[in-house]
């Protein structure tokens, strides 16, 4: 079993020299075909190697399926091919209707499948008892506003922390793992978010929390490399306020203390093996209350005072009110308040 990634492959990696010729050798794993063939793609998961012509006309006879099924079935029911056409049998399953050429061709391409694999990639992914590596992790950070990038930091392997990250941020990781026995088969980012609301009213403060599991930007995008290539690249793009345009995540009149994000990266290898990286910590600033009360609504209480801003400007004060009882020489009247405040 071969070193994985030693000082030469990594600088290879870095500098990106003869890419094509290190990394082709067994980007798809145990699958990857010899020079001069790809996969047939006849179903999902077809990865029989066969020429390209093979290939091309598979995809036309895929095409053609249902014009060479018979519209009133028969026999086989539905899958009832017409005359002057069979299943082409690529596997058990498969009843696309073809001519018998065709057939005896997928017949033949299937014998032959284990031959026009590239043996190298087969015995290395069986002898990989190793995890995989990260190669270099990055933290970038983008402003809402502009999309423009604000700042870019190399992610140390035990780890970052960033603090006082302004609210009009998103972030996103980069992240490069190899493997150059059974190549890499994903990376995945996991982790939580912990944050509190704290009420000016009563002065009370409620934590929050969340989990995070996020798809990377390629698996969004469905552009994510198949197979198990030597080396993936994956990007993961987070915003925690992405959900309220005033970039909020407690009430207007609370004071919301700093979010911290907190994730991991975990690359798997081929075998399963897996790695995972130091905790990356965004921590956004604290905000103050960005709005004030309405009128007719509590805004403070005899204990803490006038605690919230009212949305006239005017000041936060107790109800008053006289209250009389009996009557003409016998009537007796008092002055209450309230134990609450209200905005006028």
């Amino acid at each position: 079993m071969k070193p994985k990634f030693s000082h030469m492959l990594l600088a290879l990696l870095v500098s990106g020299f003869a890419a094509a010729q290190t990394f082709a050798v067994c980007d798809y794993g145990v699958d990857t075909c010899l020079p001069g063939f790809v996969w047939r793609d006849a179903f999902p998961g077809d990865h029989v190697c066969v020429t390209d012509a093979t290939r091309d006309q598979t995809q036309i006879e895929n095409g053609l399926a249902s014009q060479r099924r018979s519209p009133t079935g028969g026999p086989y029911g539905p899958d009832t091919c017409l005359p002057g056409f069979v299943w082409r049998e690529a596997s058990a399953t498969d009843h696309v209707c073809v001519l018998g050429v065709a057939r005896t061709q997928a017949a033949a391409d299937n014998a032959q499948a284990s031959v026009r694999r590239d043996p190298q990639c087969a015995s290395s992914a069986q002898n990989d008892t190793t995890p995989p590596s990260f190669i270099q992790n990055t933290l970038n950070f983008v402003r809402v506003t502009d999309n423009l990038q604000v700042g870019t930091e190399v992610i140390p392997p035990a780890g970052l922390t960033k603090t006082s990250v302004a609210r009009d941020r998103r972030f996103v990781i980069a992240a490069s793992a190899g493997d150059n026995e059974s190549g890499i088969a994903s990376i995945n980012l996991q982790g939580g978010l912990n944050w509190n609301c704290t009420s000016r009213l009563d002065n009370i403060s409620i934590n929050k929390q969340g989990t995070l599991s996020v798809a990377s930007d390629e698996e969004k995008s469905n552009t994510s490399t198949p197979g198990n290539p030597l080396l993936r690249n994956a990007h993961f793009t987070f915003d925690p306020f992405d959900s309220n345009p005033l970039r909020l995540v407690c009430p207007c009149t609370n004071i919301s203390g700093p979010l911290t994000a907190s994730v991991t990266l975990v690359a798997r290898n081929g075998k399963g093996l897996e790695t995972t990286s130091g905790q990356i910590t965004v921590v956004y600033a604290l905000q103050a209350p960005t709005c004030g009360v309405a009128s007719g609504a509590i805004c403070g209480n005899k204990v803490l005072g006038p605690v919230l801003t009212c949305t006239d400007g005017r000041s936060c004060d107790f109800k008053r009110s006289t209250v009389c009882s009996g009557w003409w020489i016998f009537k007796t009247c008092e002055k209450i308040q309230t134990t609450d405040m209200f905005c006028p």
